[in-house]
């Protein structure tokens, strides 16, 4: 933010660099933007890629309140070759655990547990996030996945 401009905007976005040609209306903008990088306008880009081994780890730790990188190693293993350290993939893939009680929080110990060759042996198919993504709308009631197949429609151009 700019401390000396108290009416500034901070405009947020993202998008996949690789599905964004120099043709494109959002890679025109931003260069006219790059031009006129100056007082008025402060333009930041950022670009990220995929998480590392050691990353998923660190991210899985924070999600699960755990202190010591052993103890989630070997899920974060697992949860790297699944998700190749794509951000959403990782995220999906852990919530999915959970959905399917393969990661569960224990009240009574006030920790999450899980079994990583059950973790494994269960979710070897999942290769890429459209099929995580499919199975997850599958499980959705009939109306529901109606209207994603309606809505799938929209905004397409």
């Amino acid at each position: 933010s700019d401390a000396r401009n108290k009416s500034s905007l901070m405009i947020i976005g993202c998008y996949r660099s690789n599905e964004v040609g120099r043709t494109h209306i959002l890679s025109k903008t931003i260069g006219a933007l790059t031009e006129m990088n100056n007082e008025l306008v402060n333009l930041t880009q950022i670009q990220l890629g995929n998480l590392g081994k050691d990353e998923v780890n660190e991210a899985l730790m924070a999600l699960l309140r755990i202190d010591d990188k052993s103890q989630t190693e070997r899920l974060a293993s697992i949860c790297y070759r699944r998700t190749m350290g794509n951000p959403l993939f990782l995220f999906q893939f852990i919530k999915t655990l959970e959905d399917e009680r393969l990661l569960v929080f224990n009240f009574g110990l006030l920790k999450w547990k899980w079994d990583e060759s059950i973790i494994e042996s269960q979710t070897a198919s999942t290769d890429n996030v459209v099929y995580l993504l499919q199975r997850k709308m599958k499980k959705c009631s009939q109306e529901s996945q109606m209207f994603l197949q309606c809505a799938a429609c929209l905004g397409a151009s």
